[in-house]
This record gives C-alpha cells, structure tokens and sequence, in this order.
C-alpha cells in the first residue's frame, strides 16, 4: 500500500509497484514453503513423542517446565536413580546377588523332621524321626563360584549402564544448553533490532528518503530472523524433551 501511495503520488516510478508485486509472490511462495517444513517438523515433533506423524498439534504451554531443573551434577543424580534402563539392570543384579546367597545355602547341612512308622514286637507305632544329610563330598563350590561370577558380570553391567546414561546425558545437556544459548540471543537482542531496522526503513520509504529496495532489504532480514529465532525455539524445545527423556523424567508433561 505505502508503495501505490507513492506511485499515484508520482513520488515513485511505476516500476517500484511491479517490484513490490514481484516481493509479495515471492513471499508467498516461501510462506507455502516454510509451511510444508514446519508439517515435516510437526510429524517429526510427533514421532519424538511416540505419537503418529499425521497426529494434529495444538500448541499449548507444557504442565511441566520444559527445561528440567538443576546442575548437571543434580540431573545425573536423578538419572540414576529414574532411569529405567539402570533399575532394571540393577534388579538383575540383585537377582544374581540373591542366587549366591542361595547357593551357599545349599551347602550346609540338611535337616529333614518327620514322622516315622513301624511294627515291633507285633504292634505297630508311630514316632517321629531326624534325618541329617551332610555335605562331606561336595560342598557345591562349583556352583557357589558360577553364581558369584554371574554375580559379578551384573554389577559389571550397572556400571556400564550408568556409564552409557551419563553419556547420552551430556550429550542432551551440551545439545540443550546450546540450543537455549542460541534462543536467548534472540530474545534478548536480534527480534527487537530486527523490528527496530523494518519500521526505520518503512519510515525512511514513505517518507521519500530512501528507495524500495532499501525497504525490501530490511523486510527479508526481519524476516529471516524471525524464521531463525523460530527455528531455535523448536531445536531449544526438541532438546529439552531429549534431556527429560535422558533424565528418565516424563517431557512437558506427557
């Protein structure tokens, strides 16, 4: 509008409305565009959450922070005590730690009470008798050591569980923290200099100090940093419900 203003003024060329023309159909044409992304970012969004890709997305503030809170050190505190994977291996481990204990009970001796019965002197009785069976021979050292070596490939494999946890950890937490670093530098600067720099030049252009182009230069860097700053939001998002998912805590509240 401000550049039909200006034609039918005579303050600007005919030429100027058929650049502004040929702007709004290339902005449209990446308006279609980025909306056909944001469908494979949505179906992504959605897989990610273990839901169908197809499944519609409304966007509503998370019950939950998505950031979980705390240090790393805090964070990898919970992780070892949430995550599935190490509880799970810590009760097989503990099973193994139960069958040790079952096998050295096996060795001691063997006391059996029961009842008795038989005839003397032509009458018959009842009695109660204690049978006694010693290990002499074999003192099941054999499967006291399979057990103990079971035993300790289980722990073993707590510690190697935890160890891949912390991995995958920090490397949600090293992911989060850049993608939140990123989304700040938006936030606390880029969007508001990047509306600064649209309404100067929109100003400048309707008050005839500059030209159309100048005008349509400050609209794509607008533009695109909106598109970035959006873009780093979804990533800061993504990255938290990975950190959550490597926490072994539920993600936005699901």
């Amino acid at each position: 509008k401000a550049v039909q203003a200006r034609v039918a003024a005579g303050d600007a060329a005919p030429v100027e409305e058929q650049k502004a023309d040929v702007e709004v159909q290339r902005s449209e044409s990446n308006v279609r565009l980025l909306e056909g992304e944001l469908a494979a970012e949505i179906a992504s969004f959605n897989l990610l959450l273990g839901l169908p890709p197809e499944t519609p997305t409304t966007v509503a503030e998370p019950e939950v922070p998505w950031e979980p809170p705390g240090t790393f050190a805090a964070l990898r505190d919970r992780a070892m005590t949430n995550q599935p994977s190490i509880l799970a291996q810590e009760k097989v481990a503990q099973a193994a730690d139960l069958a040790v204990g079952v096998a050295r009970l096996e060795r001691r001796p063997a006391i059996a009470l029961g009842p008795t019965f038989g005839v003397e002197e032509g009458a018959g009785y009842v009695g109660a008798g204690v049978s006694l069976r010693l290990p002499i021979w074999n003192r099941n050292r054999g499967n006291i050591a399979a057990a103990e070596a079971g035993r300790d490939e289980e722990a073993a494999r707590v510690d190697v569980e935890r160890l891949r946890v912390s991995r995958l950890l920090a490397d949600a937490y090293g992911r989060y923290r850049s993608a939140r670093t990123q989304q700040d530098l938006y936030e606390h600067g880029l969007l508001q200099e990047a509306t600064d720099l649209l309404e100067s030049a929109r100003k400048s252009y309707e008050g005839g100090e500059s030209g159309l182009l100048d005008f349509l230069d400050a609209r794509r860097t607008s533009l695109a940093v909106r598109e970035g700053y959006n873009r780093a939001s979804l990533s800061a998002a993504l990255a938290a419900i990975q950190l959550r998912r490597a926490v072994g805590e539920p993600a936005g509240g699901q």
